[in-house]
């Protein structure tokens, strides 16, 4: 007993002995990161102090060249002596400059739209890491996957049952979380290199005022109009954004490693028509959802004018909803015919290659 209790007691100095030289290295490496850590934001600092300098400079450069310009000045100095080489000297400080601008470009502060700027405040929303920008769009796309489902079994549920004011509240509630989500996150990856088309982000902007003015609406004109229609082109929205989200996500894959889209792009309308041959479901169900966003806005706007006294609610709805459906018809056209263009030029190009007539 005694021999196993010395020998354990070895055993634990030994651990204890291990581990305090382990701490004292881990002290060290983490001390020796601090210290790179802070002399790289010291070399940004400077680096931005001198971005600045070169802007100051450029301003003199720009003035000195009106003044030469307007005075027919060759001598610029207070003295009368005239500077040799002056045009060498600006040619050099303006490669110079425009070196410094691309490096400062990368690694300066970016507030974003100003819906960044409102909801988050002037804070920085430039991602270095591009590691950290691929995990924010991995994370956008497990967004609108979770949520597509519930963006199908809030107006389900209000159809199937008889739904008071509460669950429509938390309904149009929800849908104000929804694409004030999609709007920041979207903008942060718009600021940080992801390639997103400006109307799908104002769409949401859009989607945004819908929901909040719709809340405001009568409970008499509500229920009206819910049992209209518009539930159920809620519950169709849903199926064709789950169809969409399925379709995008298998597409990005083979952009991205075609080199089409960069590892950071989020799916968008582009890959709708790549292989039209494939969305003979997808494609007419998206174009039916865009004419009937159309027709209920449509609706929306008669249906202010019919009812007892006059909606303002109603009006600006409808007019905002008609504005949704043109610009997403709208904007899936362009791509659709920007998309074919293209493929036009390729087959021209390739005919090009084989023809030696149409080489001469």
């Amino acid at each position: 007993m005694d021999l196993d209790a010395t020998a354990f007691e070895e055993s634990l100095l030994d651990f204890e002995t291990k581990t305090s030289e382990d701490d004292k290295k881990l002290n060290c490496v983490l001390l020796n990161l601090e210290k790179e850590f802070l002399n790289l934001e010291n070399c940004v600092n400077a680096h931005r102090a001198q971005v600045k300098e070169y802007a100051r400079l450029g301003s003199l450069v720009q003035e000195l060249e009106d003044n030469e310009k307007h005075h027919q000045m060759e001598t610029i100095s207070s003295e009368g002596r005239q500077i040799p080489n002056f045009q060498a000297m600006k040619t050099r400080f303006h490669l110079a400059w425009m070196a410094q601008s691309e490096i400062g470009e990368k690694i300066r502060d970016e507030h974003g739209s100003v819906f960044l700027r409102f909801i988050l405040g002037k804070v920085n929303v430039r991602v270095w890491k591009q590691k950290d920008k691929e995990v924010m769009k991995d994370q956008y796309n497990k967004f609108k996957w979770r949520t597509s489902l519930v963006f199908v079994l809030f107006p389900l549920i209000q159809i199937l049952y008889e739904c008071g004011h509460t669950l429509r509240t938390l309904h149009y509630l929800w849908m104000l979380y929804y694409y004030a989500s999609l709007a920041l996150r979207e903008n942060i990856l718009n600021v940080n290199g992801s390639q997103i088309q400006c109307w799908w982000i104002y769409h949401h902007y859009i989607s945004i005022l819908i929901a909040g003015i719709t809340m405001s609406i009568p409970d008499e004109m509500m229920v009206s109009i819910m049992h209209n229609g518009v539930l159920k082109f809620f519950v169709l929205q849903g199926v064709v954004m789950f169809l969409q989200n399925w379709y995008q996500s298998r597409r990005q894959y083979a952009r991205v490693a075609t080199g089409k889209a960069s590892s950071i792009d989020i799916a968008a309308s582009e890959t709708l028509v790549e292989n039209p041959s494939n969305l003979f479901l997808l494609v007419p169900l998206l174009y039916l959802t865009y004419v009937l966003e159309l027709m209920a806005g449509v609706v929306l706007v008669g249906y202010s004018s019919i009812q007892r006294r006059f909606s303002w609610q109603l009006l600006i709805v409808g007019i905002l909803w008609m504005t949704i459906g043109a610009g997403n018809a709208s904007t899936v056209i362009c791509v659709v015919r920007r998309k074919r263009i293209l493929e036009s030029q390729k087959l021209f190009s390739k005919e090009e290659r084989k023809s030696p007539f149409l080489r001469e």
